[in-house]
């Protein structure tokens, strides 16, 4: 798929000012931003309105393989987080995580010695939260699967096309008030009707 970067973003590159950092997105009930450098950087997520703080993991922190195929299916991922501290364990185990949305974002830093502010981001995948594994040893490592959008193809809707359930939805729209009398209609087309 393709993808484009900001004038900005090309500017830097070409001029070699700049390295990639991944930008982790995880909307817990008590939401989690990290990213893959070190430090805080304010930036907005793919799906929030406004600036949050993504604190900086290292090398603490990894993405799996973020697959694209030309097939329409849904494709899995893995975060992990290890060597982090028992405050996080404890959110992890009391958070709601399951359906929560979850973005991954590569973007372009400025070096620190330019003040490393965020150049440009590229969403690279963009989902939901599916399971949580906690290993608890002489570190612990929390990994997340998470799967994209198109897993709600799978799903069915449940919804009907009939007056009934479009008006459940909005109760002013008559758009299918008439579907119930055209099941039964005899309609002819180019000739005329013999019964």
């Amino acid at each position: 798929m393709a993808r484009t970067i900001n004038a900005n973003g090309v500017t830097n590159i070409t001029g070699g000012d700049v390295y990639p950092i991944y930008m982790v997105a995880l909307n817990f009930s008590t939401p989690v931003y990290v990213h893959s450098d070190l430090g805080t950087i304010s930036h907005t997520p793919p799906f929030l309105g406004g600036n949050v703080d993504y604190i900086g993991v290292g090398n603490l922190g990894s993405v799996s393989a973020i697959p694209e195929t030309t097939q329409i299916q849904a494709n899995i991922i893995n975060l992990t987080l290890s060597g982090i501290n028992t405050n996080t364990i404890s959110t992890a185990i009391q958070t709601d995580y399951q359906g929560k949305d979850c973005s991954i974002e590569i973007a372009l830093r400025d070096t620190l010695a330019n003040g490393g502010a965020i150049l440009d981001t590229i969403v690279v995948f963009s989902g939901f939260i599916d399971n949580m594994t906690l290993n608890i040893g002489d570190t612990a490592t929390i990994r997340v699967n998470a799967v994209d959008k198109l897993v709600r193809f799978d799903k069915a809707s449940n919804r009907r096309y009939n007056h009934a359930d479009q008006r459940k939805e909005y109760p002013d729209d008559d758009a299918f008030i008439y579907q119930d009398s055209l099941k039964e209609q005899l309609l002819v087309w180019g000739g005329t009707r013999s019964v």
